[in-house]
């Protein structure tokens, strides 16, 4: 389930350098990508000069910021909230 992927994308649209990619891992994927995040992120780019947000639970967010670290991006660039326990 994505959550106001509407609302996300139009803020993307209005920022420059900003991306959205949505990527479903269970179920219908529609439109958007299937599979894990971690695959779609070392599908799409280079990514070690970059500022990476990520939200969704917390394995999702531990599994993805551990293979941005493995793709090159420092540890200080990878955002998200604390995930909750």
């Amino acid at each position: 389930e994505l959550y106001d992927i509407e609302e996300i994308t139009q803020i993307a649209r209005s920022c420059k350098r900003a991306t959205v990619v949505p990527v479903i891992s269970e179920g219908n994927p529609g439109p958007y990508a299937s599979g894990l995040v971690t695959d779609a992120i070392a599908a799409y780019g280079q990514w070690s000069g970059h500022e990476v947000y990520l939200a969704g639970p917390p394995l999702m967010l531990a599994a993805t910021s551990a293979a941005l670290r493995q793709l090159g991006v420092a540890p200080e660039r990878i955002h998200h909230d604390s995930p909750e326990g």
